[in-house]
C-alpha cells in the first residue's frame, strides 16, 4: 500500500481567543493546514444560504409589522385582502439569486412569499393577536428558513450541503490512503469503482439522512427561540404604545443576533462533523480488509488554532473511539486523517499514556478556571470526556 501520512487539521473559530501559533513555518508550506477539509466554499455557501433566508424573514416582518401595521397601531385600516404582494424590487432592492454552487445543489426558495397576516388583522383582542403573529411566524419561518428546495421533498433543505460535505470526505479519505489513480486491493478496483458503490451503499444514505435531519432540527431550534423572543418584545412593544415600526425594528434585530450567534455557527459547524463522519465510514469501510487505518488528530497549525484543539494534535484513535470528537467545538475546523502504524510519523501521540493526556487537557482547557479534572470530564458536553478508558486522576 502506498504510505500516506496525514495529520487530523484543526482550524478553530470559538469564542476562545487563546489562540496559539503553531507550526507557522510548516503551515504556510502546507496550504491544506489552512482548511484541511477543503470545505471552505461549501461553508461559505451554506451561510449565505442561510443569511439569505433570514434577511427575507426580515423584510417580511418590516412588511408586515411596519408597512401594512396589521396590529391597527396608527391606521384605522392596516389590512385588506386585497394588500399588494411584497417583493423585494418595492424596496429598490434586487431578488436574491442563488450562486453557482447553489444552483449545482438544487437550493432554491420563493423570495418573495408572505405568510397570510390576516389573522392578526382580525384578531379581536391583544392576546388573539399575539397568537396569531407567532403562527404568522412558524409560517413564515418554515416557508423560508426551513423549506425544502425543489428537487428534495421529503428531506431537509440542508441535505445538499450536509450530503456534499459527506461525499467530499468520503473522496478526501480514498485518495489519502491510496492516491489519485491507486488500485484499491480487495476493495472493488479503482477510485470510481470505490466511490460508485460506497455512495450507493445503504451506510452512506442512511448516514446523510441522520446528519442532514440533525442540521435541520438544529435550524428548526433557532426558528422556535426567535418565535419566544419576539412574543416578548411584541408584547412589551404593544403594551408601551410603540409605533409599528419601532417594534418592527426591534424583531428584525432578533433576527440579526439569532443569524450572528446560532444561525451561522450551526452551518459551520455542521458541514465539519458531516465531513468527519463521512471519513470515518470511509475508514471503516477500508478497514474491513488487510488494511489496519486509525484516524490522526492534527491541527491546521495557524494563529487561530484554540488550546482545546492543540492538546489534540497527533493524537492517534481507533474509528469507533473517533466517533463524534469532531467537530471539538462550535465552528471547529478539524478534520481526520488516516494513520498508517507501518509509518509513524514524528509528533504522533499513539502511546495510551499521551493520548489520555492530550484528551484530559483539551477538556481542562474549556472548563471554568479552577475546576478539577473529574469536575471538568463531568460538565463537559463533547463526546471524548465520554471514552471509556477516560478516568480522572
Amino acid at each position: 500500500m502506498k504510505k500516506h501520512r496525514h495529520h487530523h487539521q484543526c482550524r478553530c473559530q470559538s469564542s476562545c481567543q487563546t489562540g496559539l501559533a503553531l507550526n507557522q513555518k510548516r503551515a504556510s508550506k502546507n496550504p491544506l493546514r489552512m482548511d484541511p477539509t477543503r470545505t471552505t466554499s461549501l461553508r461559505n455557501s451554506f451561510v449565505r444560504e442561510v443569511n439569505k433566508r433570514m434577511a427575507q424573514l426580515k423584510r417580511a416582518i418590516r412588511y408586515v409589522v411596519g408597512d401594512l401595521d396589521v396590529f391597527g397601531i396608527k391606521r384605522s385600516n392596516p389590512f385588506t385582502a386585497n394588500a399588494p404582494a411584497f417583493f423585494f424590487e418595492s424596496y429598490g432592492l434586487k431578488t436574491p439569486r442563488p450562486s453557482e454552487i447553489e444552483s449545482i445543489l438544487g437550493i432554491a426558495y420563493d423570495p418573495n412569499f408572505i405568510a397570510d397576516a390576516g389573522p392578526i388583522v382580525a384578531a379581536q383582542s391583544p392576546s388573539a393577536q399575539l397568537t396569531a403573529f407567532q403562527k404568522w411566524m412558524k409560517q413564515q419561518a418554515e416557508a423560508g428558513i426551513i423549506q425544502v428546495p425543489t428537487g428534495f421533498e421529503g428531506e431537509p433543505w440542508c441535505a445538499p450541503y450536509i450530503e456534499s460535505s459527506y461525499k467530499k470526505a468520503m473522496l478526501r479519505t480514498y485518495t489519502d490512503i491510496y492516491g489519485l489513480s491507486a488500485q484499491a486491493s480487495g476493495l472493488g478496483g479503482s477510485q470510481a469503482a470505490f466511490l460508485q458503490s460506497a455512495f450507493a451503499a445503504p451506510i452512506a444514505t442512511n448516514q446523510i439522512q441522520i446528519l442532514a435531519t440533525r442540521c435541520f432540527q438544529q435550524l428548526e431550534g433557532v426558528t422556535a427561540a426567535m418565535e419566544q423572543q419576539m412574543a416578548r418584545i411584541l408584547a412589551d412593544g404593544l403594551m408601551h404604545g410603540r409605533s409599528p415600526y419601532v417594534i418592527a425594528r426591534e424583531l428584525e434585530k432578533t433576527v440579526v443576533t439569532m443569524t450572528k450567534r446560532r444561525a451561522r455557527t450551526i452551518a459551520r459547524t455542521e458541514i465539519i462533523h458531516a465531513y468527519a463522519e463521512g471519513q470515518l465510514d470511509t475508514f471503516e469501510i477500508v478497514g474491513k480488509d488487510d488494511v489496519t487505518i486509525m484516524a490522526e488528530w492534527s491541527t491546521a497549525g495557524d494563529d487561530r488554532v484554540c488550546e482545546a484543539c492543540n492538546s489534540l494534535e497527533g493524537v492517534v484513535l481507533k474509528v469507533s473511539e473517533a466517533r463524534g470528537l469532531i467537530p471539538r467545538h462550535p465552528n471547529c475546523r478539524c478534520a481526520f486523517l488516516p494513520y498508517d502504524p507501518m509509518f509513524p510519523e514524528k509528533g504522533s501521540k499513539t502511546r495510551k499514556q499521551e493520548i489520555e493526556g492530550a484528551i484530559r487537557t483539551s477538556i481542562k482547557k474549556t472548563s471554568p478556571k479552577g475546576s478539577s479534572l473529574a469536575e471538568a470530564i463531568e460538565s463537559s458536553s463533547w463526546a471524548g470526556s465520554s471514552l471509556p478508558f477516560l478516568r480522572p486522576k
